[in-house]
């Protein structure tokens, strides 16, 4: 009786370590970051986000923006509005549908992001 209760203790003991992890791991994830994801065949859907107060390898995120190329519809740029300032806390984010062409034989569509970038202690804000 013993060692199932130490064996179901362990067990539970490890699962909560994991969860653990997992969930440190999401709270520790940066604030700046843009993704595509490709729902169907024929679109996509993009999508960034920054934070202007977070420092990122010396820098803040002023502006966030992606591009899609190649598509349906040429060359489509998605921005976010702009921080306030360096000790700005919101999270700024843009997203957009993007559609492919119908023909297979069409140069793949492609998916780029960035920020416009501020040096940290600069006092330059670009709005």
């Amino acid at each position: 009786m013993t060692s199932i209760r130490a064996k179901i203790l362990g067990v539970a003991t490890v699962l909560l370590a994991a969860i653990s992890i997992l969930a440190l791991t999401a709270l520790a994830a940066p604030p700046n970051y843009g993704r595509s994801t490709h729902p169907s065949p024929l679109h996509y859907v993009g999508y960034v986000q920054c934070q202007p107060s977070y420092w990122d390898n010396g820098f803040h995120a002023a502006r966030g923006f992606f591009v899609y190329r190649n598509g349906l519809h040429g060359e489509r740029w998605t921005f976010t509005a702009y921080g306030q300032n360096a000790q700005d806390g919101a999270i700024y984010s843009a997203s957009s549908i993007y559609w492919d062409h119908f023909d297979p034989w069409h140069p793949q569509v492609t998916f780029n992001y960035n920020f416009d970038w501020v040096p940290i202690g600069s006092g330059i804000w670009p709005n």
